[in-house]
């Protein structure tokens, strides 16, 4: 698919214990209490800006270990062009 814009976003969930953050591990028992972007936490994740009319393709990478991710898509049309490590 050509698209005029080209873009990753990484998904990461951590467990935060005090002063320290680990990756969340359910098989320990850590579930995530604390969630990233690109490696920054809301609000200061990053802003996708694009003109009226261009398109976009977004890859989503999931590097977390517990949870599927699931995306909703507010653009007038969207599809999904591949999908990897699903069940």
């Amino acid at each position: 698919m050509k698209a005029d814009l080209d873009y990753t976003i990484q998904l990461q969930e951590w467990l935060r214990r005090r002063v320290l953050t680990y990756p969340a591990m359910l098989m320990e028992g850590g579930m995530p209490n604390y969630f990233t972007i690109n490696g920054k936490a809301y609000p200061a994740t990053d802003t996708i800006h694009m003109k009226v009319g261009q398109t976009i393709k977004v890859r989503f990478i999931g590097t977390n270990n517990n949870f599927g991710i699931r995306c909703i898509s507010m653009a007038a049309r969207s599809r999904v062009v591949a999908v990897d490590g699903s069940r």
